[in-house]
């Protein structure tokens, strides 16, 4: 098994260390490890061909509750989860809330333990610390898969590289210091005044309570496709906004760790996409700086006319599975 570069020093020699059961590395993985830390890390996500770097550092307080600052430059980019929320804000000052639709944690554990399969566990040594390596695999073919190293006491993050289905890199976070740290209440407060992000398209997924609610907010049909890839199910149905303002339906799939969304589209200009139903590109218009929707190196994209009407799927999974699903929709 090719061991990535930034585990290349490891030591796999490290005597009389206890090796936590899958169960326990899984859950981990999924909910967080036992004691808040604060961490440095290293980032490198793959696009168009090339690593993109940045710093992040990490504040850990464990119930869901996270605070990242991206280094951008001369500023910074600080990202805040609670439990399901999350807010952005570059200044300190002025918070926007982010696009929830995430699963619940203790839902994605469960499903996750049903899907996945800890394999090649074995032990190393990592920042001068006991650690334990393992792959995370889905049972079912086209899914991403990680490698992934972690603390053998605790299950604090050191490093993991996420593999596309193909088996190329996506991404590789490398931590480069962390040490225990006590939250204080100031460190997750939630800001007391957010806006609303300026975006239409799918970074404006907000989830709704249920697959009527969508239908009656959009006026349309929640996309229902007659071919689910195993192990996924409907995790969330929501709205996303139009250029034009208007609400269209959307549902979420997830397997506990990888997920995809379709979207019903309208057709026309006006409303996130151009003639012909090409998606808009701009600010805002799915994302920072625009998005061109075509299937890169982090996520699988999938553009489709059906005889019910046009849909855009965006996923982790393999381009060829998120395209049966396409072609399942009436």
């Amino acid at each position: 098994m090719r061991l990535p570069a930034l585990v290349a020093l490891v030591a796999l020699s490290a005597a009389g260390m206890a090796q936590p059961k899958p169960e326990q590395l899984l859950r981990w993985v999924i909910l967080g490890p036992a004691k808040p830390y604060h961490a440095v890390q290293k980032v490198a996500l793959r696009s168009s061909g090339r690593d993109v770097e940045s710093e992040v550092e990490v504040w850990f307080g464990g119930e869901r509750r996270v605070r990242r600052s991206y280094s951008l430059g001369a500023s910074r980019l600080v990202v805040l989860q609670l439990g399901g929320e999350s807010w952005q804000t570059t200044d300190g000052e002025r918070w926007f809330r982010l696009a929830e639709g995430g699963l619940e944690a203790t839902e994605a554990f469960r499903r996750a333990s049903a899907n996945y399969k800890v394999l090649n566990i074995r032990r190393g040594t990592l920042l001068g610390r006991q650690a334990i390596g393992f792959e995370l695999r889905s049972k079912h073919e086209g899914n991403p898969w990680r490698e992934i190293w972690l603390a053998a006491e605790g299950g604090w993050p050191l490093s993991e590289t996420v593999y596309s289905p193909e088996g190329q890199v996506r991404s590789r976070v490398r931590t480069m210091r962390i040490e225990a740290w006590t939250p204080s209440p100031a460190s997750f407060a939630k800001p007391p005044v957010s806006e609303r992000m300026e975006a239409v398209g799918p970074t404006t997924f907000e989830p709704v309570a249920s697959r009527e609610e969508a239908e009656r907010l959009s006026g349309q049909n929640v996309p229902s496709p007659a071919y689910v890839p195993p192990g996924y199910a409907v995790v969330r149905y929501g709205v996303v906004r139009s250029q034009a303002g208007r609400l269209q339906p959307a549902v979420r799939y997830s397997d506990g760790l990888s997920s995809f969304t379709i979207f019903r589209r309208f057709g026309g200009a006006g409303n996130g996409f151009g003639p012909g139903g090409r998606f808009q590109r701009g600010r805002g218009a799915g994302g920072p700086g625009g998005a061109n929707l075509r299937s890169d190196e982090q996520r699988s994209v999938v553009q489709h006319r059906a005889p019910s009407g046009a849909y855009l799927l965006i996923g982790d999974l393999a381009e060829s599975e998120l395209r049966r699903v396409a072609e399942s929709l009436p």
